[in-house]
């Protein structure tokens, strides 16, 4: 069963759990002043333009996915504003761009992973948490928050994914590449045997305590 969204808010203290699908085709989308969105395990949130998830009041809403948040039409950008994205499932971009703004990012469990097909990116340019997490596919992963942390913790599995401005820290083992063109390290970083952590661009580097 599908549910379409389009120029719309939730009410204080709403909660809406979807275990189907829900399509989102236009308007923005307001999560405001304590408000709720759960995808279950198996169920598919589609963003089909390049909409804005936003909340505008303050309290800390929270959009919790554990099934599968996909963009999936249009080129341009989906911005996402809301005080807690927790991802348990799969952010997936088939086409365009997902940059989390204002708010933070939050990751946990078995499984929680950031993909995109070439020519995509998913940008964080803001306070995230990643513990455990895969970045997969040909699309760019891009850390670009220079005035929050980022903490990484556990094992790291990194394809495409760039360390660009900002301090990452925590405790945390890479299986992978990651490209660190900017930015500090401030982390106790194991590269595991065969992965790569490789310092490029012109941007400053920085080693942290």
């Amino acid at each position: 069963m599908s549910s379409y969204l389009r120029d719309t808010t939730l009410g204080f203290g709403s909660v809406i759990t979807n275990a189907g699908t829900v399509t989102w085709t236009g308007g923005q989308f307001n999560l405001d002043n304590s408000q709720t969105f759960y995808i279950l395990p198996g169920a598919l949130f589609d963003v089909q333009f390049d909409g804005t998830l936003i909340q505008n009041i303050g309290g800390t809403s929270t959009f919790r996915n554990e099934g599968t948040y996909r963009k999936s039409a249009g080129s341009g950008t989906n911005i996402i504003h809301i005080g807690s994205f927790l991802n348990q499932g799969v952010v997936d971009v088939v086409t365009g761009v997902i940059r989390f703004g204002n708010g933070s990012v939050t990751t946990s469990g078995a499984g929680n992973t950031f993909t995109g097909t070439s020519g995509t990116s998913i940008l964080f340019t803001q306070t995230s948490s990643f513990n455990n997490t895969t970045f997969s596919g040909l699309g760019l992963k891009i850390i670009a928050a220079p005035l929050a942390p980022i903490t990484v913790t556990g094992t790291i599995a990194a394809t495409n994914l760039f360390h660009a401005s900002g301090t990452w820290q925590g405790t945390a083992t890479l299986n992978g590449v990651l490209e660190w063109t900017g930015g500090t390290l401030s982390p106790h970083l194991t590269v595991a045997a065969g992965s790569t952590l490789r310092l490029s661009g012109t941007g400053a580097k920085t080693l942290g305590g």
